[in-house]
Order: C-alpha cells, then structure tokens, then sequence
C-alpha cells in the first residue's frame, strides 16, 4: 500500500472531521473516498494495516428483549453499503443479539453506525410525531420512506463515485466487493452450520403523507463511512 496515498486519505478525513462547515466537511471526504477508490483502498482499514484484512470475523451486541423497533429498517442498510451481513439471534422471552460478520473494520463502523442510526431514526419520527394531527398508526409508513430516502441517497453517492473511476478501477472494485461477499458467506456457513438464514417479507400499507416525509429526512440524512478511529461521521441535516 503507498504510504504517501494512505498519508494523504488520512490528512483529508482530518479535515472532514474538523471544525468546518458540513458542505466542507462532505467535499473532503468525497475527495477522500475518491482517491481510496481509485487505489484500492479500504478507508475503514487504514487503522489496521497490520492486520490480515481479508479475515472474516464475527462479533455481538447484546440487547435486552426488545431490539430498536427500527432494527430491521437499520441492518438493511448495514448489509447494502457497508459490507457486513448482520443475523439475530433471540426471542422476545430471551435475551436478543446480533451477529455482525464482516471484517473487523467493516465491523466496528457497522456496529457504530447500527447505534447510531437506530437512535437518529426514532428521534426524527418522535419530532415528525409531534407535528399535529400526526397519528401512530403513521409510524411505520414514515420509517419506510425514511429507509427508502436514505437507501435511494446512499446508491446515488456509490454509483457516482464508482462512475468517475477509470474502466479498469471500476472492475477491480467490483471483485474486490464480489470477492468480500463470498468470503462473509463462507464465513456464515462455518460460523452457523446448523442454521438456515431466511428473509423475511411483510406487505405494509402505506400512509402517503408520512410515507414522504420520511423519504425527505431519510435523504437529509448523512453518513460518511471513514471516519477518524474507523467510526462514520454521521449528520443530520434537519
């Protein structure tokens, strides 16, 4: 890895993280991501160059008998963008937990990030919920357009940052990422021999009013994986 490109990722994630403005700190950490792209290099990594990168692990956080009742809106999004598959394991007459299997950087900013957005994403619909004439019933509907704002944000910013490499860059990402999906699922099948992993699908109407508004605060909603100590800078722009 070249040193001099990992000195300069490393002086722009500073700068992302300092006391700048949020559009500063966002153009520091694109030019950032941009130039790990274009070398190959893993921003979440940098503080565990002497690691074996490749090595999948898994690791746990505990929960009481609840999860966040925006868990399942929360590990989507973990396993879309940031390259960790995350399973639980409980029921509601025990303990909860979750398995987050990746590698240990990937891991440690999915953990972060999971905390993180499980309590931006109840917050933001406690505010919404306060406006009048807001019912419960409209929660779900607001957190799906939330998920969904943020989801359709996040694929925006890969697809144009993947789109401004060369051709032979953009194929060496692709089985870079290829290559790490396998691994995670060889890593479950040892991991969790006796288990079948399912996914579930449930059909829930949708309130069009709350529905959007969700999607708008889910598209004001910033998460910029990278960085310093390996964590995301995460911002709402309320």
């Amino acid at each position: 890895m070249d040193n001099q490109i990992v000195d300069k990722i490393t002086k722009l994630l500073a700068k992302a993280n300092g006391n700048i403005s949020e559009a500063e700190a966002q153009l520091f950490m694109a030019k950032a991501q941009e130039l790990a792209l274009r070398n190959d290099i893993e921003i979440s990594s940098l503080k565990n160059l002497n690691s074996n990168e490749n090595e999948i692990i898994k690791e746990t956080l505990q929960f009481g008998k609840r999860l966040p009742t925006v868990s399942v809106y929360v590990t989507s999004i973990l396993q879309n963008f940031f390259n960790v598959r995350v399973l639980t394991y409980g029921r509601r007459e025990t303990n909860r937990t979750l398995y987050f299997i990746g590698n240990c950087a990937d891991i440690e900013t999915a953990k972060y990030v999971y905390t993180w957005l499980s309590e931006t994403m109840v917050r933001c619909w406690k505010k919404y919920y306060e406006t009048p004439g807001t019912q419960l019933s409209q929660k779900q509907s607001y957190l799906i357009g939330f998920y969904e704002g943020l989801s359709t944000k996040l694929t925006a910013n890969k697809n144009r940052i993947v789109s401004e490499q060369s051709p032979e860059t953009q194929s060496k990402y692709a089985v870079v990422v290829a290559n790490k999906a396998t691994l995670i699922e060889n890593a479950i099948e040892k991991f969790f021999p006796k288990v079948k992993v399912k996914t579930a699908t449930k059909t829930v109407p949708v309130e069009t009013v709350s529905y959007y508004k969700g999607i708008i605060d889910g598209n004001n909603c910033e998460i910029s994986k990278g960085g310093i100590g390996g964590k995301a800078v995460a911002q709402l722009g309320y």
